[in-house]
C-alpha cells in the first residue's frame, strides 16, 4: 500500500516501512478497518542511549502521522496505527530481538488538518494511546530505562 511514506526510508534510521489495513474483531467498539503502519529501524540505532531513541521514534511517528493525516485516503479507515520497532542485538541470538520503541493510535476522525503540525501537545486534545517497550528494551540490552 502505497501512502507517499517511502520518502522516510533513508537506510540509515528507517530501513523498511510496512501499511497493512486489518480489520477490527468482532464486536469492537470501532469496527472497520484499521490501518496499521510499521516502521523498521536499522539495527545500529541499538547503540543510541534509550531517551533519546524514544524522542527520535516519536518524532518519526509524528511525522508518519502527519503525513497520513494528509492523505485523503487514509481517512477512510477507523484509525491509524504507527509502530516504530527497534532491532536489538542479543547475544547468542542469530538475529535481532525486535521491540516497539513507540506506538501511537488515533481514530481518523482525531488526525489533524493537512498542513498542522503534529506535537506531544496535539495528544492531550485528542483520543489517542501511545505505548512503548522501553523498560523490556532496557533490560535486553543492559541500558537504564528513561
Amino acid at each position: 500500500m502505497d501512502l507517499g511514506l517511502h520518502s522516510l526510508i533513508d537506510g540509515r534510521r528507517i530501513v523498511e516501512i510496512d501499511a497493512a489495513p486489518i480489520p477490527a474483531p468482532p464486536n469492537s467498539r470501532h469496527p472497520g478497518e484499521h490501518l496499521y503502519v510499521n516502521c523498521h529501524y536499522d539495527v545500529g540505532m541499538a547503540k543510541i542511549p534509550l531517551a533519546e531513541l524514544f524522542q527520535v521514534a516519536r518524532s518519526d511517528a509524528f511525522e508518519v502521522i502527519r503525513r497520513l493525516a494528509a492523505n485523503p485516503a487514509v481517512h477512510d479507515f477507523v484509525s491509524v496505527v504507527v509502530r516504530i520497532q527497534g532491532h536489538f542485538p542479543y547475544p547468542g541470538a542469530k538475529r535481532p530481538a525486535r521491540r516497539r520503541i513507540y506506538e501511537v493510535s488515533i481514530l481518523c476522525t482525531e488526525l489533524p488538518p493537512s498542513g498542522v503540525p503534529f506535537t506531544p501537545d496535539s495528544l492531550t486534545h485528542m483520543r489517542a494511546f501511545e505505548s512503548t517497550q522501553l523498560d523490556d528494551i532496557a533490560q535486553l540490552i543492559h541500558q537504564p530505562a528513561t
